[in-house]
């Protein structure tokens, strides 16, 4: 996230959402802007939580957000788009997440097909990120590339 810029007004009452997972606190409300501070505090529930600006990246504007990032937070209002073009994300689990998120509207914009394609696609993509061959030491040094579930 930016620093706030007080020419266009500092960012009170914007959705943040906080991402790191081992201090997951999931969706919160920007309460006060403090330049002379250089702190930014932020509402999660019924605690604040002060972040110095060399923080910010470890939130982040929740206008639009993956599922993935979305998994354990609620929104008032989600908009999931569907289309064949995006074949390796129709998932039934991600569709189930992205759908269970929201807590008063639900918006599926989109291809029928697609969603149908999701509906019936109960087997996660298997992903090929070299993350088992880094964590060996063998990776790129030997042109393999692993496979993770």
């Amino acid at each position: 996230m930016a620093i706030p810029d007080r020419r266009q007004g500092h960012p009170d009452g914007e959705r943040l959402l906080q991402g790191r997972l081992q201090r997951r606190r999931g969706d919160g409300i920007v309460e006060r802007v403090d330049m002379v501070e250089q702190q930014v505090a932020i509402r999660f529930d019924d605690r604040i939580v002060k972040y110095d600006f060399g923080e910010l990246d470890e939130v982040s504007l929740a206008y639009a957000v993956t599922i993935h990032k979305s998994q354990g937070s609620e929104f008032p209002a989600v908009v999931i788009p569907l289309a064949t073009q995006h074949y390796m994300l129709l998932q039934r689990n991600l569709i189930y997440t992205g759908i269970t998120r929201g807590k008063r509207l639900l918006v599926l914009i989109g291809q029928k097909k697609a969603l149908g394609i999701a509906v019936r696609n109960d087997r996660p993509q298997r992903r090929y990120s070299g993350l088992l061959a880094s964590l060996r030491g063998d990776g790129q040094a030997h042109g393999k590339q692993s496979q993770t579930h």
